[in-house]
């Protein structure tokens, strides 16, 4: 069995998102991209996901602004299929 993005990512509820600082934030956020990185240089990602678009457009914009807000990232349903398990962005 391959290894998926799911398998390395990291997960927080809403409300444990609240209680992250800028800095836990910035390493949350490093180390997940890292990890995609990872994953598409071994060409295990076959597509992007929606977490990832989240904390690249995020690490862009924290570039270009002096000031970072800490954003929550897309919360994530998980269904379970007949064939595995199956992420859906909330409200889709």
């Amino acid at each position: 069995e391959l290894l998926t993005f799911r398998d390395v990512a990291i997960e927080f509820s809403q409300d444990e998102w609240g209680f992250l600082n800028v800095v836990q934030w910035e390493l949350y956020r490093d180390v997940m991209l890292e990890n995609y990185g990872h994953l598409l240089f071994l060409g295990l990602a076959v597509s992007k996901p929606d977490l990832v678009m989240f904390l690249e457009e995020k690490k862009e914009l924290c570039d270009v602004n002096e000031k970072e807000t800490i954003a929550t990232p897309p919360v994530m349903v998980h269904r379970v299929h007949s064939e595995g398990l199956e992420e859906t962005p909330l409200g889709v």
